[in-house]
């Protein structure tokens, strides 16, 4: 009995291991923490995996990976919908590679457990990145541009048990999406990334999230840069981000429904908060999403923001009352302030005065890690000039540059070293008390946030950009405007770039027009026309690096007049004889054939 049971054990274990999964270098996915090779170029008959004989799309060699796998992508793009599963890392390798979805119904790159993503540009599709419910994912050096939906989105988390999204988003894009990244209460930080002229907010918590945020830009969205919907345990880390030029607010913070005791708290350190449509930093209420009086929103601590030229009013609907600082508030600043010690980010603003009534304002940013200076950055911006005035800008005596106003007597630049643009011989040593000089026009001299000897020159300046803002003191409905985004992408023999049109409509009218060039990679110095549709609009000089960013805007009065009517989908931009493309539809409401109303403002 004894050695017949033993006889009918052993020929189970024998069936059960012949049934059982294959796995390590036999299996269908291959070894765990092999790599994976893609190429959509590659012409090999054969497709494993390897250098040799790499898979041509993406999708073919994800259903190989085991968990452990890289998955490199070379340069190309990659016309697909991709799911990354549990313990799959995928990176881009060489030129980044370019991931377009074709289903507008499905994210085309969906994040599912323990995985990762570097180093790809995501577009197309519905939304971008889509991570599920209970995910651990990292986003890193990523670009999510031009998506139909939200750029990064996580799968809503309703409370209870069910486990949250932990997410760690670092380095990325997002642009030309409708909520820049959606949080919807989950867990993560999202740090030293770019989330601009998205179709919503930048940066949006829903629900009970629990999210830091560090070290963003977050600039030109139609509605809030970060839009924070309390709930009963919202904790936002905001510190050292520059919010700016939103639509609505800087920084708002809705009221929540929940009755009886919360948990809430939001604190921001040391985020530069300017030029937003609305408010800087504000507490709303539910459903208006307004200023209403009687309506304090508690557990918020702001300490060392710089919140200046907010149309509205720079800080308003807080519970000004000082609170106790609890230990998790002090836990809170204590983490945010411990990664950033290394880090120093100064910042020196000159307001620009001279005969007549043109005004300017010029800012210079630096980077400083490690006692050396890593990033710089000179903005200049110009009301109420001369209409086609051309003028040196120079920075102690040494000239940097030329700008050329608009039809409405104004401009908007940006030098940076990012982009490649920021003039090689721009004063090593200017900072405090560096004197700024456009021709022998406006001149004004660069002082810290503490000096206040141009506060009456920043409060005629502050007036200035309220009144002049189309619908300073018109509030027209959200359902009312329509928006439309068209892109181009440049190619030719001489770097490359991107062209972005942006139209705001209301009742056939167009109230605001924004024409923005960026190029990289370019010949440094060199100048070339800007061309759309055959009417030269501008010209820009590229900088050191070989680079610029160049924006015109109704906004600033810098909008060309002769800037084509009926530019829209379709049109041509031409950048000298050296970079072409042709504008697309990318997000908002388009109207009869994606071109604008035949006038403008």
């Amino acid at each position: 009995m004894v050695a017949r049971e033993a006889g009918m054990l052993a020929g189970i274990v024998v069936l059960l291991a012949a049934l059982a999964p294959v796995s390590g270098a036999n299996a269908p996915g291959g070894p765990k923490g092999a790599v994976l090779w893609v190429d959509a170029a590659s012409k090999q008959a054969r497709e494993d995996g390897s250098r040799a004989a790499p898979f041509r799309t993406i999708g073919r060699a994800l259903a190989r990976a085991a968990p452990g796998a890289q998955v490199r992508v070379l340069g190309g793009e990659y016309t697909e919908n991709v799911t990354l599963g549990d313990g799959i890392t995928l990176v881009g390798e060489g030129a980044r590679p370019v991931l377009r979805g074709t289903d507008q119904n499905r994210p085309t790159l969906s994040m599912n457990g323990k995985c990762a993503v570097e180093y790809v540009r995501v577009t197309g599709g519905g939304d971008g990145i889509v991570a599920s419910l209970g995910s651990d994912v990292r986003i890193v050096d990523c670009e999510v541009v031009d998506v139909h939906g939200d750029g990064i989105h996580f799968e809503k988390h309703l409370g209870g048990s069910d486990p949250r999204t932990a997410f760690h988003i670092e380095g990325c894009l997002v642009t030309g999406t409708r909520d820049g990244i959606d949080v919807e209460g989950n867990q993560g930080m999202v740090t030293r990334s770019r989330l601009i002229r998205n179709s919503d907010d930048g940066l949006d918590y829903d629900g009970d999230a629990d999210v830091a945020a560090i070290d963003n830009e977050i600039r030109d969205n139609f509605d809030d840069g970060i839009e924070i919907r309390m709930q009963s345990r919202t904790l936002a880390r905001i510190q050292g981000n520059v919010i700016s030029g939103n639509g609505e607010d800087g920084i708002e913070i809705i009221s929540t429904p929940v009755a009886g005791k919360t948990a809430n708290h939001v604190t921001m350190i040391g985020n530069a908060v300017r030029d937003n449509r609305r408010y800087g930093i504000c507490g709303v209420a539910q459903g208006t999403e307004d200023v209403k009086p009687g309506l304090p929103i508690e557990r918020v601590a702001l300490k060392d923001n710089r919140v200046e030229g907010n149309l509205k009013a720079q800080v308003a609907g807080l519970d000004e009352t000082v609170l106790p600082a609890s230990a998790e508030m002090i836990a809170q600043e204590a983490a945010l302030a411990a990664p950033q010690s290394a880090t120093l980010k100064p910042q020196w603003v000159a307001y620009l005065s001279g005969e007549g009534s043109a005004i300017g304002r010029a800012e210079l940013q630096h980077n400083i890690r490690d006692g050396k200076v890593v990033k710089r950055k000179f903005n200049l911006t110009v009301k109420n000039g001369p209409p086609g005035s051309t003028w040196d800008v120079a920075v102690d005596g040494v000239v940097v540059g030329q700008i050329t106003l608009g039809d409405g007597g104004g401009m908007d630049l940006s030098w940076a070293t990012k982009h490649g643009s920021f003039p090689s011989h721009f004063p090593e040593s200017a900072g405090p008390g560096s004197r700024v000089a456009l021709g022998n026009a406006l001149s004004g001299r660069l002082r810290e946030g503490t000096d206040h000897a141009d506060d009456a020159l920043k409060a005629r300046w502050t007036e200035i950009v309220s009144v002049s803002r189309a619908g300073a003191e018109l509030r027209i409905p959200e359902e009312a405007i329509q928006r439309v985004h068209y892109v181009a992408y440049l190619a030719g023999p001489s770097g490359s770039g991107k062209a972005e049109l942006y139209y705001k409509i209301t009742d056939g009218r167009t109230f605001k027009k924004q024409f923005q060039v960026t190029i990289t990679g370019g010949e440094p110095g060199a100048t070339w026309n800007v061309a759309v549709d055959g009417v030269v609009v501008g010209r820009i000089s590229l900088g050191s690096g070989g680079g610029v960013q160049m924006e015109w805007s109704t906004k600033y009065g810098s909008f060309p007049a002769n800037f084509p009517e009926k530019a829209g989908a379709g049109s041509m931009i031409a950048i000298g004889d050296v970079l072409s493309g042709k504008l697309e539809v990318r997000t908002g409401d388009v109207i009869g054939d994606a071109r604008p109303p035949a006038r403008g403002d």
